[in-house]
């Protein structure tokens, strides 16, 4: 059996860049309990050298293994403002290892959310990148995961339109295309990150 291995396989920059962070976390605070807000990366040899560390995992901000003190690391997909506040407030320390592609596409949601009647967040409903957009969008947001949903959203007149950095690029034009039609201004953002990009390609 012959084995190809893709150039472009392997961690990329943002989920290397969070591994990284949450070992050096470790380093750094030996006698601290320590969590990553869901997985760091759905790779169980990974999982198995941070448990081995002492680092857990917990799935949602009010899971009651978090007390003041404790650290709480953001994986790459970000987490919302409100969440993180959240965290914050109870007197766990938050260490946003978020990709900054996530963040980048936080900016520009921002940005948009002055200016724009409604932000479309193209993407996967279920991800938890998503969760952390919409938590920036706010009351801004609309998620469209596919064209049907597209057709379905109103009309505004200044639409603004952003993708999860891991979406589907031909299917992101063609909801893109759709959206034409529902807009007098369209204001789209290139946010697909460069690796997924390359991965699908290749």
């Amino acid at each position: 059996m012959k084995i190809t291995i893709a150039r472009h396989a392997g961690f990329c920059f943002g989920v290397r860049r969070a591994i990284d962070i949450t070992f050096k976390v470790r380093q750094s605070n030996p006698g601290k309990r320590i969590y990553t807000l869901g997985q760091i990366i759905h790779n169980p040899q990974v999982i198995d050298a941070l448990t081995k560390r002492g680092i857990g995992i917990v799935h949602d901000i009010d899971d009651p293994a978090l007390n003041p003190g404790d650290i709480a690391i953001v994986r790459a997909h970000g987490i919302s403002p409100d969440k993180k506040a959240a965290l914050t407030a109870r007197g766990v320390e938050v260490i946003d290892a978020a990709c900054p592609m996530v963040l980048k596409l936080h900016a520009v949601i921002k940005r948009a959310s002055k200016s724009a009647d409604l932000i479309a967040i193209i993407g996967d409903r279920d991800h938890p990148e998503m969760d952390a957009h919409m938590g920036v969008a706010q009351d801004k947001g609309v998620i469209i995961e596919s064209v049907a949903d597209a057709r379905n959203i109103g009309r505004v007149n200044r639409l603004a339109v952003v993708a999860q950095t891991t979406f589907d690029v031909a299917l992101y034009q063609e909801i893109i295309d759709v959206l034409r039609e529902k807009a007098d201004i369209l204001d789209v953002s290139d946010t697909i990150c460069r690796s997924t990009v390359d991965r699908q390609n290749e």
